[in-house]
């Protein structure tokens, strides 16, 4: 007579190890292209230091007007996915699959490490092209 053994699945699904963001935490988002394709932001200009004089009528130096460039920022990425869990499907399977966690995974394992190289290539373009450096500061 055969001993016919029992197969159990997990009520959990597995998860790929992914690592966090590269440059989340060490960009700015200030900005919010929410609604619109492009965004015009003012940047200032610095100016150099000088030395402070005790007397006169000029101690910090010659006053001059802030001055400012115009820097355009446009989205060129807009991404989307889409996933359904099926009802039978996820009964079938132990009711293991749940929106939430899907939807975390998809962010951590597709979303975020996509939005990493579409910045770190736009970050390595500018570098190339010499851009990032503001008129009037230090190189």
């Amino acid at each position: 007579m055969a001993i016919n053994l029992a197969t159990k699945y997990a009520d959990k699904i597995a998860e790929v190890f992914t690592r966090a963001s590269f440059v989340k935490g060490r960009t700015a988002n200030t900005f919010d292209l929410t609604g619109v394709k492009t965004l015009k932001v003012y940047t200032p200009v610095t100016v150099e230091e000088t030395d402070y004089v005790r007397e006169g009528m000029n101690r910090y130096g010659t006053p001059a007007e802030m001055q400012d460039t115009v820097q355009e920022l446009r989205m060129t990425q807009d991404k989307a996915f889409t996933l359904t869990i099926d009802k039978g499907n996820n009964l079938d399977q132990n009711l293991a699959k749940r929106a939430a966690d899907m939807l975390r995974l998809q962010i951590n394992e597709k979303s975020t490490p996509a939005a990493d190289e579409v910045k770190r290539r736009v970050a390595d373009r500018k570098r190339r092209a010499g851009a990032g450096r503001r008129p009037g500061a230090r190189q």
